[in-house]
């Protein structure tokens, strides 16, 4: 799906419209048939969304062929940051929620062309290049997205190349919160969620993922494996939670031992607790709630564990919590939300794997770093005529008690440390579909940082625009 569709697909959980546990963000556009027209029999499908009932709407079992070409460019005057102790940048001006495509200033021509050959019942084959010409007039071309997924009723197995989001937040997810690179994996989940049998029916309808993704080779282990667990339920039309589970095992120099001992450490018990550990791993706990009496206030966080060994609040436990108050009004729907993100000096950072969880130089976690904390407050607007605009405002510290992973003065690891850094960033975007198929978004935004990269002294504003134009037929 792309990400113009996922966002608007999922304003109607927040406002309990769809009775299922997120997670578009891998459906193929034949099963988001079934989903929208689950909201258009409650009568509650906007206008501009009944467009898309009509686009993906296709015959039961037959073969159809998606296609949809992205055409756009950053205008930046900004650099990346590093994320200390990893071998992470960070530029969330230009790179905020947008997979990796764009961390250096500059002037980025991008194209994407996006095809996509399914069966609804049992198959999908989605290819997605992005082609780029930089200022100094190179072209390149890399696979942004290139996956074949091949389904069993309600199974679905996908290989290849591929990028999604996990966890509550808009703006302040804690893990795979839309900024990191595509990985290459393995997947296996169910696609709709399904009500366990017995006892755990209670649960309500859940839904999990499995996948094995391999790591770049700028690890401590190179090649090392990367598996990732979920599972979340939906327990009532007003309460949903996940659990996550992340654990970097393998790769050169991992120790020689059964493969029995590391599907036992990945389910959490090591056979020798005085052997040592080899292993990267972290866990998330996520919910949302919410208040129908309220206008549908949705209350939301996450709680984070690193290397979740021991439960040290200071050190092993971060925090994301969100409140949103979605779809006030119906021809002129606002939405306003507010999200506090709150890293430990451990977060994402490990004495052995030196780049934590770090994939091609882009942290699989948030991009504030270890040490941090952030506040994000959003407006966004719907017009019942295609019309769209967003403001964010974000406001980030790093480096808050200037301490290092093991909780020493980070000048002892980082020589050329001297100050935190503060940042505070606006961003305005414009969207407009103007036609079933075609749609243009601009957007603009300011940044000014205190002690770029932690200097003293070292302020500076930057400033990036971005613009848009999507065609789908």
């Amino acid at each position: 799906m792309d990400h113009i569709t996922i966002d608007r697909l999922e304003k109607y959980i927040r406002t309990g419209d769809l009775d299922t546990v997120y997670g578009f963000r891998s459906m193929t556009w034949a099963q988001m048939t079934s989903v929208l027209r689950e909201v258009e029999q409650k009568g509650r499908l906007s206008p501009v969304d009944q467009w898309m009932l009509t686009d993906y709407g296709i015959e039961k079992n037959g073969w159809q062929l998606y296609s949809y070409m992205q055409v756009g460019g950053i205008v930046s005057r900004s650099n990346p940051a590093r994320l200390l102790e990893t071998d992470a940048w960070m530029n969330p001006l230009v790179n905020a929620q947008q997979g990796g495509r764009f961390v250096a200033g500059g002037h980025i021509l991008n194209i994407e062309p996006r095809l996509v050959l399914e069966n609804a019942k049992w198959f999908s084959l989605d290819l997605w290049p992005q082609i780029r010409m930089t200022d100094d007039q190179t072209w390149d071309l890399d696979m942004f997205q290139a996956v074949l997924k091949v389904g069993v009723h309600n199974l679905e197995l996908a290989a290849g190349q591929m990028h999604f989001k996990w966890g509550q937040g808009r703006h302040a997810s804690m893990l795979f919160a839309g900024s990191q690179k595509p990985l290459q994996m393995i997947r296996l989940q169910n696609v709709e969620p399904t009500l366990l049998p017995g006892w755990f029916s209670f649960l309500g309808k859940g839904k999990f993922t499995l996948f094995f993704a391999r790591m770049d080779d700028d690890q401590a282990l190179p090649g090392s494996l990367l598996v990732g667990e979920r599972i979340a339920f939906r327990v009532s039309p007003v309460f949903e939670f996940g659990l996550t589970q992340m654990i970097q095992v393998g790769g050169q120099g991992y120790p020689d031992v059964p493969w029995y001992e590391n599907v036992s450490e990945v389910l959490g018990y090591r056979f020798n607790a005085n052997e040592t550990n080899f292993t990267n791993r972290n866990a998330m706990f996520d919910f949302r709630f919410r208040i129908p009496q309220w206008n549908n206030l949705n209350l939301y966080g996450e709680v984070f564990l690193e290397d979740c060994c021991n439960i040290n609040f200071d050190k092993n436990i971060g925090n994301m919590l969100g409140i949103e108050l979605p779809e006030v009004g119906r021809n002129r729907a606002t939405t306003i939300g507010f999200e506090h993100i709150r890293t430990t000096f451990v977060y994402n950072r490990h004495f052995r794997y030196r780049s934590g969880f770090i994939y091609e130089g882009i942290s699989l976690g948030h991009h504030i770093g270890a040490d941090a904390l952030g506040f994000y407050g959003f407006i966004m607007q719907d017009f019942a005529n295609g019309f769209s605009h967003e403001f964010l405002g974000a406001l980030e510290v790093r480096q808050v008690h200037d301490y290092s992973s093991r909780k020493n003065d980070i000048r002892t690891i980082v020589a050329d440390y001297e100050v935190r850094e503060r940042r505070l960033r606006g961003a305005y975007q414009v969207k407009l579909h103007f036609s079933k198929q075609w749609t243009a978004s601009i957007q603009w935004g300011l940044e000014y940082i205190q002690g770029f990269d932690f200097a003293l002294g070292n302020n500076k504003i930057f400033a990036a625009g971005r613009y848009q134009l999507e065609y789908s037929f």
